[in-house]
């Protein structure tokens, strides 16, 4: 759970495999100066492919680097659920239980400067330029907007899920204001679309700053707080902790800690300077949801749901009587990775 950005999938006009490597590094150092140049934006946002026969309708604001604000407007049953940063905290709201979740201590253990965020901007769409098959389509209109329309196949074996892309890219500031992401079979997996975006009004800080509801339950997690040791971790809980057993080798274990509040619940930090994985535990108490956003992932667990936050890829499930949640900024299909291999040591 960090901060969010929408996914940057970037100007990649004429990239194909026999592209050389300077017109990609052009085109992808285009695209990001391009993105530069949006500071703030605010929109109507439309999923499809999260909750079963329903989209799901949330207004956004966001603020350069990275204040974020989204309230889910429909369906009823997710009305007013809320996640917001401001720049020092994450506040995560559930409207169906009054259950909040608050997040301080961010930059203490994962500072992401100007620079990082830039270098990971490139490393993805070069990867991007690597792994997918790009073709143009031209121009199209989309929320009183110019775009660039293109269609995206996977060649990397690796992505299991949705191979099948196709993007809409702002001509202006090359920021996705459409995705569709489609099985081998041409299934839908997820999509997202703005209806309404205007770019660059004037914000304030204020804006971002958000107040949990009276009578809402709010669980209270300070990552820059004590780093506990792995073996204090496991006495403390009342749960069989667990661990990642496959992770990217640059990974490092940075800290553990404990949630505040006499509720035991763990939180493993993981990072590689441009990187991050939170893999957050607690015992699962029953507490249930009519309807439960996400894309179903059977491969984790029957009810494993995956949610696109924009940069941020959050997995949640239930295993062994233990609810976790992990959140990453890597992409999509190397999360649902660790996640399926994590259990008890």
């Amino acid at each position: 759970m960090k901060k969010t950005k929408i996914t940057i999938i970037l100007i990649l006009i004429l990239v194909t495999t026999g592209c050389r490597s300077a017109i990609v590094e052009f085109l992808i150092n285009k695209g990001i100066n391009n993105y530069n140049q949006m500071k703030t934006y605010e929109g109507t946002i439309l999923e499809k492919g999260v909750l079963d026969n329903e989209d799901i309708i949330s207004i956004v604001k966001y603020k350069k680097p990275d204040l974020i604000m989204t309230k889910t407007i429909s369906p009823e049953s997710l009305k007013d659920d809320c996640f917001a940063y401001d720049g020092k905290n994450i506040y995560i709201f559930n409207a169906q239980l009054k259950l909040g979740i608050l997040i301080s201590g961010i930059n203490d253990v994962i500072p992401d400067s100007h620079d990082t965020i830039q270098a990971r901007l490139k490393q993805n769409a070069l990867r991007i330029a690597n792994e997918y098959d790009v073709s143009y389509k031209g121009r199209r209109q989309l929320a009183g907007r110019s775009t660039h329309y293109y269609h995206l196949m996977c060649h990397h074996k690796h992505n299991r899920y949705a191979p099948k892309e196709k993007v809409w890219n702002d001509v202006e500031f090359a920021m996705p204001l459409k995705v569709i992401m489609n099985t081998t079979n041409d299934e839908l997996f997820y999509s997202f679309e703005f209806k309404t975006i205007t770019f660059n009004p004037p914000m304030d800080i204020k804006e971002f700053q958000y107040r949990f509801p009276p009578g809402t339950i709010v669980a209270k997690w300070n990552l820059g707080g004590k780093n506990y040791s792995l073996t204090e971790i496991k006495h403390l809980m009342n749960f069989p902790v667990q661990s990642p057993h496959f992770l990217p080798s640059s990974m490092k274990r940075i800290k553990i800690v404990k949630a505040e509040g006499p509720i035991p619940a763990a939180c493993f930090i993981f990072s590689d300077g441009m990187y991050h994985i939170l893999l957050s535990e607690i015992k699962s108490f029953g507490l249930m949801i009519d309807k439960q956003k996400g894309i179903s992932i059977p491969s984790i667990k029957h009810h494993a749901k995956l949610n696109f936050f924009g940069e941020e890829i959050v997995v949640s499930w239930i295993k062994d009587n233990v609810q976790l949640m992990l959140s990453s900024n890597l992409p999509y299909d190397q999360v649902i990775g660790i996640a399926e291999n994590i259990s008890e040591d």
